[in-house]
């Protein structure tokens, strides 16, 4: 992984530290990237067929506490799951309530910082929910030097 991209990835890994996406249970966010392709041959194989790169967990480096899971292919990904807005998507993280204590305010806050920073860090960010009651959650979006990188989650809706 060279310096810029492991930079992404740290900044990334530090925004979600201590995070879980509430739902009926509450998980953990965990930090992916695309894998990229080992070659010249092989990048432009893949840029002539428009082909996207998996994605794979990356280690964690800021989140020790954060298990890494098997992530699907990118192009699945986006043929199988639920698009939903980013905004959307965090509004009932990021919106701070009349009866927030102090713990529930300084939550909203954490969204908040998170989703300006995946605002200022990525371009063409999109979400994905892939299942029915036990949904994977993707947040992906593209850095500035054309790595594909996001979050991971899940939550439960019964």
């Amino acid at each position: 992984m060279q310096d810029a991209q492991q930079s992404l990835v740290d900044a990334l890994q530090a925004q979600v530290a201590g995070l879980s996406w509430m739902s009926e249970s509450d998980y953990p966010f965990r930090v992916v990237v695309a894998a990229r392709p080992e070659s010249r041959a092989t990048e432009s194989a893949a840029a002539s067929t428009n082909e996207i790169p998996p994605l794979k967990p990356v280690g964690l480096t800021v989140a020790t506490d954060v298990p890494t899971v098997s992530i699907p292919n990118l192009e699945d990904l986006i043929k199988t799951g639920e698009p939903v807005d980013l905004d959307m998507f965090f509004q009932r993280a990021t919106q701070v309530q009349d009866w927030f204590g102090e713990a529930e305010w300084a939550i909203a806050q954490r969204y908040q910082q998170l989703v300006r920073w995946l605002k200022e860090n990525l371009t063409d960010l999109r979400v994905y929910r892939c299942g029915d009651i036990e949904v994977d959650i993707y947040i992906v979006g593209q850095a500035a030097d054309g790595t594909r990188l996001g979050l991971q989650t899940r939550a439960i809706e019964t």
